[in-house]
């Protein structure tokens, strides 16, 4: 029995269609990703599921309870689902304690206060309960508004890119209180993300969205980084190299060498590997290729390659190499880190 089902979902304006037919689940306890460019539908499918639009064909269910379908709409504040934006969208006239508490006005003064003071110490913002939005950073802005959402214990947690416009420091810290106050609630909790980076470090689950609203892959971050269905799926989760090949008989013949795959397709195909598993060799193990440019990305630099037959190859190496342009070097790739796609 899944937590989550979202059956053939359908929503657009006149003839755009913007989700056509989704499907997905999500099980008691997840930290769901949904991946995918803008456009994707990423966001539209979150307001469907919170009750902020109306679904037009398919239906919405929690908890095998309806909340939306053609007929049925249950209201934003009964469906027990918290939801924050990628603005923290806070009540200024109110203090960050008054902001937490908001949606617990049905409890008691005692019960409220002990509620707040404690999500509060869990965003380390225990000193700030009387200060106004206005006077908080962006990072804690968006602190406040988590702990709100989570204040009246939501069945499940909604987040719309909460970190994007957060910089690269804060949006690291962020993600990790952000998922670790998340599991101590024990909240299922679906995000939207265009960043894949952020998507692998925080999800169990990955949903792939392409720019037309189809899923493309769902699964762990490990399974779609090592075992994507097709060329979109591989892109999505990171750089890869493609270079046309020869299938036959379970073996692929490439400018890279002669693999084991697990494939039946015959004639044209692509085959691709990661940066990351390009292994180069300065004594000249493997297929030889000509270092065309080296750029340096902190601990890891990409390099770039010419392959005997013209092909261009991407190598992430550790930033020790010794590696400068015009080096021939080998190329080595393990059997297990090829993949096949149509051509």
């Amino acid at each position: 029995m899944y937590f989550l089902e979202i059956n053939a979902l359908e929503y657009g304006y006149g003839k755009q269609m913007i989700l056509p037919r989704l499907s997905l689940t999500v099980h008691q306890g997840d930290f769901v990703c949904l991946l995918g460019p803008s456009g994707s539908g990423k966001t539209t499918l979150l307001r469907l599921i919170a009750g902020l639009e109306k679904v037009q064909r398919g239906r919405v269910l929690l908890e095998q309870v309806i909340l939306s379908d053609e007929q049925t709409h249950i209201p934003p504040h009964q469906r027990h689902v918290g939801m924050v934006f990628q603005q923290p969208t806070l009540f200024p006239m109110l203090t960050v304690a008054d902001n937490v508490a908001f949606g617990l006005r049905a409890q008691s003064a005692v019960v409220r206060d002990m509620r707040v003071k404690d999500l509060l110490q869990h965003v380390g913002l225990a000193d700030y309960a009387m200060r106004y939005p206005h006077q908080l950073s962006g990072g804690q802005q968006h602190r406040v508004a988590l702990a709100r959402a989570l204040a009246p214990k939501p069945k499940l947690l909604l987040l719309d890119e909460p970190f994007a416009h957060l910089d690269t420091a804060l949006r690291t810290q962020l993600r990790g209180d952000t998922l670790r106050l998340v599991k101590e609630e024990g909240v299922t909790c679906v995000m939207v993300t265009h960043d894949p980076e952020e998507a692998m470090m925080m999800g169990d689950q990955l949903v792939l969205l392409d720019d037309s609203g189809h899923v493309r892959q769902s699964g762990t971050a490990h399974d779609i980084y090592h075992h994507p269905v097709d060329r979109y799926a591989a892109l999505a989760l990171g750089d890869m190299n493609f270079v046309t090949a020869q299938c036959d008989q379970g073996k692929v013949s490439s400018p890279l060498g002669v693999f084991a795959v697990d494939s039946n397709q015959s004639g044209a195909v692509l085959m691709a590997v990661r940066p990351q598993d390009c292994k180069l060799d300065a004594q000249g193990g493997g297929v030889i290729a000509t270092v065309e440019h080296v750029l340096c990305a902190g601990a890891q630099d990409y390099i770039t390659l010419r392959l005997e037959s013209g092909d261009a190859l991407r190598a992430c190496v550790a930033h020790d190499h010794h590696f400068r342009m015009n080096d021939n070097v080998g190329v080595c790739v393990a059997a297990d880190r090829v993949h096949v796609f149509g051509s």
